[in-house]
This record gives structure tokens, sequence and C-alpha cells, in this order.
């Protein structure tokens, strides 16, 4: 049986939204992790934003903690990079573009401005 191209373009579709799903599930586990992690690692914040879940922890600015948290950070930002080019619908595009500015600004502060190394409070 020869494929018609309309049966081509049903066929693509479907791929296409099947495409969209696993892009979909696989930011909606992503940005459960990512926030997660930040909130982990940067519990104040994650106060002041009305999560309690890390109120009797301050932030762990040691050199290995760090170094993990760049480390960590990395990956989901070329795990967000991947699911960038898969697409998203476009109602989780702005929750997409949040996650990833907060975790490049989070690896930026870690990464290239370091204030907790040259802060007192943090040396």
């Amino acid at each position: 049986m020869a494929i018609r191209p309309s049966h081509f373009v049903i066929l693509l579709a479907a791929q296409s939204a099947t495409a969209g799903k696993k892009a979909e599930s696989g930011f909606k586990d992503l940005a459960e992790q990512a926030l997660r992690n930040l909130q982990e690692f940067w519990p104040v914040y994650a106060t002041s934003m009305g999560v309690h879940d890390y109120d009797d922890r301050f932030t762990d600015y040691s050199p290995e903690s760090v170094d993990n948290e760049r480390r960590t950070l990395r990956d989901f930002l070329a795990k967000m990079y991947k699911l960038q080019s898969a697409g998203l619908p476009p109602e989780m595009d702005i929750d997409f573009r949040l996650l990833k500015a907060n975790c490049e600004m989070a690896h930026l502060r870690l990464s290239e401005i370091r204030y907790h190394t040259t802060n007192p409070i943090f040396t």
C-alpha cells in the first residue's frame, strides 16, 4: 500500500504530538528537580519565596559545595538546551525561559561573580 501525501501529514502530526508530550513531560520533571536543587542550595532565598522546607539551613559556600553546585547547574542547563530544541508547547515557554534564566544566573553567581569569595561574611 502506497503512502499518500495526506497520510504522511497525519503521520508527521502524530509524531510531532508525541515529541511534544515527551518534551512537556521532560520539562516538568527537569523543572521540579532544578527548583528543588536551587532551593536546597540557597535555602534563604527559598524561605523568602515562601518555601519553608529549608528554614533550618544556610547556604554552604565551601569550595566543594560550590563546585558541586556549579556542575549540577551545568548539567541542568545542558538538559534545558536540549529541551529548547525539542520544542515545548507555547503555554510552557515562559516557564521554561524563567527556569533557564534562574539556572543561568545561579551559575553566573558561582562561576563569574563569585561574591561568596569576596564577601567577608562568607570567607
